[in-house]
């Protein structure tokens, strides 16, 4: 048995290793990034650091990004500025590549199996781009690879540490307000099997579902409340998100975007063109008599006006829809974000061997995927909101861990069953 657990700790440890040196590799050369401020997670931060509150402009108070990020990178300013935030976003990095690891490990997979997954997380692309980032996905797939552990088990979603997915989930929607449509997902699913587990007269598997749901809701809401009391205290009212959705879903619902992405050629949609758009909402929204301080107005005011566009162009909304799917789900970045033609070419190769892995692991497992059905549930529900809302590959981020699991789970002849691969269960398979 030691023998083996020396023979895990050392898979293990390469993995990490691996993960640890190419995110170091990245940030070195991508080192520019993390002065960029993409979305005003920065300068949040740095107000916060200065003392100047919860504001990118001060005197502004603000609730258009969520809380935690910005928070994070305060405390790195702090201490060590750009260089903290560097050591904090490798950290993470290599930390949800070994979460990815214990993912198939707790799916019962073998060591080499999970080893297998834990390397696609450590080599991707996207996670290791965005390591040299400082926007939320870094911290996000963290959280939620975290959160996607808590649940999983060979038998399947069981809560058996609710406090601790209660507080996941808390900081994943203080992270990214996202992971609110998995939530639901998650409940109506511990509901539907509460209600079999009623009808099969087995009332005690049946009340460890309902308390362990209730004490992860009743935690994540204690996570969540500090943020929800500070905005009713400066906005009056207990925004439990963040006052940036209206703006994310009018930014792919407009007649712009329909006539140069949508219906036009344009696979980049041009800056010139989304200024346009932006000065045209600005525009209707001033001359409704909504002062642009008004946050919670303006957010209002543009989903009125997203809804409005979607209403009177149905079919073209569905058009939008399907690209958004696609946009999502592609397996070729675009060029503009690689800084080549050939680098694009060649991670859309990788993405597409993965991708297909994936599937096949999908479709070969169909009927014993129970392990991974919390997987499931967070790849529907962010395809699900970033079919409505703006999508691109950056957004799918959080699932890079679990689609590295399925791509890895194509090598098993059967889920959950390690002796299948040849590895006996000698008491280790649950060991880290």
């Amino acid at each position: 048995m030691l023998r083996h657990l020396k023979q895990t700790d050392r898979l293990l440890l390469t993995l990490l290793l691996i993960a640890f040196v190419l995110r170091c590799a990245v940030v070195v050369v991508r080192r520019d990034n993390l002065s960029i401020d993409r979305d005003a997670y920065l300068a949040i931060a740095e107000n916060l650091a200065a003392g100047n509150g919860f504001c990118s402009v001060v005197g502004r108070p603000t609730a258009f990004r969520p809380p935690l990020y910005p928070l994070l990178l305060a405390v790195c300013l702090s201490l060590g500025g750009t260089i903290a935030v560097a050591v904090v976003q490798i950290g993470l990095g290599t930390a949800t590549v070994g979460l990815t690891w214990r993912l198939a490990r707790n799916a019962d997979m073998a060591r080499k199996i999970a080893f297998v997954a834990g390397l696609l997380a450590a080599v991707d692309p996207l996670l290791l781009e965005l390591t040299s980032q400082p926007m939320t996905e870094t911290l996000f797939a963290f959280l939620t690879t975290g959160l996607l552990c808590s649940l999983t088990r060979p038998t399947g979603i069981q809560v058996e540490r609710p406090a601790v997915t209660g507080v996941l989930f808390g900081l994943a929607a203080l992270c990214r307000p996202s992971i609110w449509v998995f939530g639901g997902l998650w409940l109506g699913f511990v509901a539907i099997r509460l209600v079999f587990s009623l009808l099969r007269r087995k009332p005690s598997a049946s009340t460890v579902n309902w308390r362990g749901g209730l004490t992860v809701a009743v935690v994540a809401a204690a996570v969540v409340s500090p943020w929800a009391l500070r905005n009713w205290s400066v906005f009056g009212r207990p925004i439990l998100m963040t006052t940036h959705g209206g703006y994310t879903l009018a930014l792919g619902n407009n007649a712009f975007f329909d006539a140069d992405v949508v219906s036009g050629r344009e696979r980049v949609w041009s800056g010139d063109s989304l200024r346009k758009w932006q000065q045209e909402s600005e525009r209707r929204i001033a001359e409704s008599g909504i002062a642009k301080r008004d946050e919670l107005a303006h957010d209002a005011a543009l989903s009125r006006q997203a809804v409005e566009w979607i209403r009177a162009n149905p079919r073209r909304f569905a058009s939008a829809c399907w690209l958004r799917v696609k946009r999502f789900w592609a397996v070729q970045p675009q060029r503009q974000e690689t800084g080549g033609e050939n680098l694009s070419f060649v991670i859309g190769l990788w993405y597409a061997a993965v991708t297909l892995a994936a599937l096949g692991g999908l479709l070969r497992h169909r009927t014993s995927l129970t392990p991974l059905t919390a997987g499931l549930l967070l790849a529907l529900s962010l395809t699900a909101l970033h079919t409505v809302y703006w999508a691109n590959m950056r957004m799918r981020s959080p699932l890079v861990p679990v689609v590295s699991v399925f791509a890895a789970s194509a090598f098993l002849a059967k889920v959950a069953r390690s002796n299948s691969v040849g590895e006996k269960d000698d008491g280790t398979s649950n060991l880290i």
